[in-house]
């Protein structure tokens, strides 16, 4: 039926073209409305073709806006001038119906979300819930075909996709890295038919906000209870993971779809296997205790064995020492013995050697008196020096000794007498 008011009113503006030729700006407005016409009819396309199972019913209140077209056409045609102020009310008068498509692709946007709470919207539950899409279908058409301008029914529009979008809040990204990090799916539960039949049965819905607020409300409740159990049982949720999503599908199968109740069984199946585990852990301390005393007990072993291989050593060293310090003082002994042996031997050898210097004398007297050409009263008192000399020394020899030493004084004697002998025979 708009089609045909469509073209009624592209020949009216013809009509007005053809009698205004002479104004060039009405013509070109005319242009420019003719344009904006021909974009409106894809609404229709827009309302009626939708591939959304939610907008395959959705029908668009033509007679409105046939009305309101009209009474701008018979405004337009009675000056038969098409000025600039007129453009402009007809422009906004589109886009006042552009604005509703627009809105409905906003609503669709909403309905497109990729998240727990849009997908169970499009779950057909068993008849005793009215299902979303025929609640949604319903008050859709109802604002599309409230009798009230266009402006009106945009806004009813605007209000309508704020309250889904509010309700469908949900963030998918969190919950699939929890669920990829601890194996446990409760996706299984949030988008299975009789889960969701059963939070809807709780409270009568008979609109899209009713319906949508209590799936958001449960929804994310039991989300959050869960996010709660994670982290308090952060520890074992992997090790209970399997256990929990065997324990949803046997609450599914029984009936027991209470989020509490759910709620309970996970956290009984993470309680036990945190008992489980701190038992095991238990264990494992004590038997890391065990090992760790046997290992001190090992360490002190070896430490012992160490200390006495350590002592044993040092009294072998000591011992060796002793003996070592035994046989030098052995050597020395014997050394002692030796010189002590030697300094009596050569004192004697000296008393001897002092004898014959003595008694020497009066033996040559003869030759020396023949190899010096003396007589005898002077080979006398050459032989009687050697006593003089013995007198003599007899004086200061105990001092010398005690001042100088008996080795040193020893040795100069003999090597004295021996010099002084060279010097007599061979002099």
């Amino acid at each position: 039926m708009i089609s045909k008011r469509y073209n009624k009113l592209f020949n009216n503006l013809e009509v007005l073209k053809q009698t205004d030729a002479k104004h060039r700006v009405s013509l070109d407005n005319i242009a420019q409305v003719k344009k904006e016409l021909k974009d409106i009819k894809n609404i229709g396309k827009f309302t009626s073709k939708k591939s959304n199972v939610f907008f395959d019913d959705i029908k668009l209140n033509y007679n409105q806006i046939d009305t309101e077209l009209n009474h701008l056409r018979d405004a337009i045609l009675t000056d038969q001038i098409f000025d600039n102020s007129e453009v402009q009310i007809l422009s906004n008068k589109f886009n006042d119906i552009f604005d509703i498509s627009h809105s409905l692709n906003l609503i669709k946007n909403v309905l497109d979300k990729k998240n727990i709470i849009t997908d169970t919207l499009y779950l057909e539950l068993d008849q005793s819930i009215t299902s979303f899409s025929k609640i949604f279908k319903t008050e859709l058409n109802n604002i599309l075909n409230e009798k009230k301008t266009i402006k009106g029914i945009n806004s009813d529009l605007i209000n309508f996709k704020n309250i889904l979008d509010r309700y469908t809040e949900f963030n998918q990204k969190k919950f699939d890295e929890i669920k990829n990090k601890n194996g446990v799916d409760i996706s299984a539960l949030l988008l299975n038919k009789k889960y969701i039949a059963n939070i809807l049965s709780t409270k009568q819905v008979n609109n899209v906000e009713s319906y949508t607020e209590q799936l958001f409300r449960e929804i994310n409740n039991f989300n959050e209870g869960f996010n709660d159990l994670l982290t308090q049982y952060e520890k074992y949720i992997k090790s209970s993971a399997g256990q929990i999503n065997k324990k949803i599908r046997e609450n599914l199968e029984n009936k027991t779809l209470k989020n509490e109740n759910i709620l309970k069984d996970i956290e009984f199946i993470l309680n036990v296997n945190q008992t489980a585990y701190e038992n095991t852990q238990d264990k494992k301390e004590a038997e890391e205790e065990r090992l760790r005393l046997e290992k001190e007990a090992e360490e002190e072993r070896l430490t012992q064995e160490e200390k006495t291989r350590l002592v044993a050593i040092e009294k072998a060293k000591k011992n060796a020492e002793l003996e070592d310090d035994e046989i030098k003082k052995s050597e020395l002994i014997i050394c002692v013995k030796a010189l002590f042996f030697l300094v009596v031997i050569f004192s004697a050898f000296l008393l001897f050697y002092k004898h014959i210097m003595q008694v020497f004398p009066g033996l040559i007297a003869n030759d020396i008196m023949l190899s010096f050409k003396i007589s005898p009263s002077q080979a006398g008192s050459l032989i009687a020096i050697t006593f003089w000399t013995i007198v003599i020394t007899q004086l200061f020899s105990g001092i010398i000794l005690d001042r100088f030493g008996f080795r040193l004084i020893s040795s100069l004697s003999l090597v004295s007498s021996s010099l002084g002998l060279i010097v007599f025979v061979y002099g």
